[in-house]
């Protein structure tokens, strides 16, 4: 056995490198993605804070059929009609509530751009709840987030 050469040594590097790296075609640690799935946990989840936190202002939000069912209360960029079939499918789907979000007056009127939908804490009916958010986000224009325990699901119709 004599001397390695150049090439053996480059290969003898790069299996060493790989073998404490986590980059991909690598069998080793598949952890690549946690920081960033962890980020989006954290992420989502601090949103859902926050917006427990807007909820309890009093006047800034309404149950969403009621809301709907006066005539001069709008939306914006979408009809009264979709959001409430929106509104419905998410009630269909399980959900625990919808509300109109951000309510705020122009020209007069109450006017919203946003739904908040309360997630059910059912396992079975929050699943639902997500495969209908996923199937209207193209309607919607929002992505919908993984389940990560939030509490609530919030669209804006821009």
């Amino acid at each position: 056995m004599g001397r390695p050469r150049g090439s053996e040594l480059v290969l003898l590097a790069l299996s060493l490198a790989c073998s404490s790296c986590t980059c991909s075609g690598n069998s080793g640690s598949s952890s690549s993605a946690r920081p960033s799935e962890d980020q989006d946990r954290a992420d989502v989840l601090a949103d859902d804070q926050e917006l427990a936190d807007e909820l309890t202002e009093a006047g800034s939000n309404a149950e969403a059929r009621a809301w709907l069912a006066v005539p001069s209360n709008a939306f914006v960029n979408e009809t009264n009609a979709d959001v409430h079939a929106i509104v419905e499918g998410f009630y269909e789907a399980g959900a625990s509530r919808v509300l109109v979000d951000g309510i705020t007056p122009l020209a007069g009127h109450p006017t919203s751009a946003s739904i908040v939908v309360v997630l059910p804490t059912d396992p079975a009916a929050r699943t639902r709840v997500f495969a209908h958010a996923r199937e209207i986000t193209p309607t919607i224009g929002d992505d919908t987030p993984p389940d990560y325990g939030q509490r609530y699901l919030s669209y804006a119709f821009e």
